[in-house]
């Protein structure tokens, strides 16, 4: 019967682990969403204002809230962008680095 207290201690610790794993419709807040995405919350603010970020109103549209999908879609679409960017290779570029790095 040592089978039952191992059980129940694999179940919790599972509950525990799913229940700490964000869910894909997370509501965020701005203050949420800026330290999610290691930027202000005045950037969050812009993106949404640019339309680069869907917004959502709660409390009779007086609390801004994020979509942590949306937030995630656009950091996965802006990673992709920066990623496909080809690095400046000009002599000017080169230049400068090496001379920060003097």
């Amino acid at each position: 019967m040592t089978a039952d207290p191992l059980r129940q201690l694999i179940v919790e610790i599972v509950r525990e682990v799913v229940a700490e794993q964000p869910r894909p419709d997370e509501m965020m807040t701005v203050a949420a969403a800026a330290e999610f995405a290691k930027v202000t919350p005045g950037t969050i603010r812009k993106l949404v204002h640019d339309g680069k970020l869907e917004e959502i109103r709660v409390s009779a549209g007086s609390r801004l809230r994020i979509s942590r999908a949306d937030l995630e879609r656009h950091l996965r679409t802006r990673a992709s962008r920066n990623h496909n960017r080809r690095p400046d290779t000009s002599d000017e570029a080169i230049d400068a680095i090496a001379a920060s790095i003097k």
